[in-house]
């Protein structure tokens, strides 16, 4: 049986890495609402702010797409930070490390939230890869990345899918409940495009017998 771990392992400044627009919010935005109550600093990054899948989806109109993750990022506390807004797919590669990296640097977080590595999403698993190199490099101090190196690693979550066999926390939404499915049944549909409805997908991933419940695990801290 894998570990489960204190829900105050949580309670530190955080940042959530979301390979598409909403991912954090549907994921764990329960815990952003929580944190942010609690007076601790959250940002979401968005790898791909343009990742809408389908033919002729992708959103027209740049300055709709952007004012609609800083609004939903901001109902739900937390800043937001994306590293090209043109991209419509998420790339692991040397440049988006290091720009992920540096924003690392400048928030310096404790917790640091992506999707499963394992995810079938090829955009979700080199999220989960991008977020690992990023903060190996934001740790190390190598590089022409400015800001000073983290003394410490921060430690990485998934959420999502379980990842077996390890640490967990289980973070029950109690009264973020309610908030957190209006504030994602208001979000823009059109900038969802084909992605599942928000409110749905997030009922749906959070449904328990004990009531809705947000599942984190914890896969390790790089350094």
């Amino acid at each position: 049986m894998p570990v489960t771990l204190s829900t105050e392992r949580l309670a530190r400044p955080t940042v959530v890495v979301a390979a598409y627009p909403f991912a954090a919010e549907i994921g764990v935005g329960g815990l952003l609402l929580s944190l942010a109550e609690a007076g601790l600093a959250t940002a979401i990054v968005v790898l791909a702010p343009r990742l809408l899948p389908g033919p002729g989806s992708n959103d027209a109109d740049p300055e709709r797409a952007l004012a609609s993750i800083v609004g939903s990022a901001a109902a739900f506390g937390a800043g937001i930070e994306t590293l090209d807004f043109s991209q419509q797919t998420v790339r692991d590669d040397p440049v988006a490390a290091a720009q992920l990296a540096q924003i690392l640097r400048r928030l310096r977080p404790r917790n640091l939230m992506t999707h499963p590595g394992s995810s079938p999403n090829p955009d979700c698993s080199a999220a989960h890869a991008l977020a690992w190199r990023a903060a190996v490099l934001a740790r190390s101090g190598g590089g022409l990345i400015a800001g000073a190196p983290l003394e410490r690693s921060p430690e990485i979550w998934t959420f999502g899918e379980p990842v077996p066999g390890r640490p967990r926390v289980r973070f029950e939404l109690g009264e973020f409940a309610r908030r957190k499915y209006e504030l994602l049944a208001r979000l823009d549909r059109g900038i969802c495009g084909p992605l599942p409805e928000p409110e749905r997908a997030a009922r749906e991933r959070d449904r328990t017998e004990q009531g809705p419940v947000e599942e984190l695990c914890l896969v390790g801290e790089p350094w």
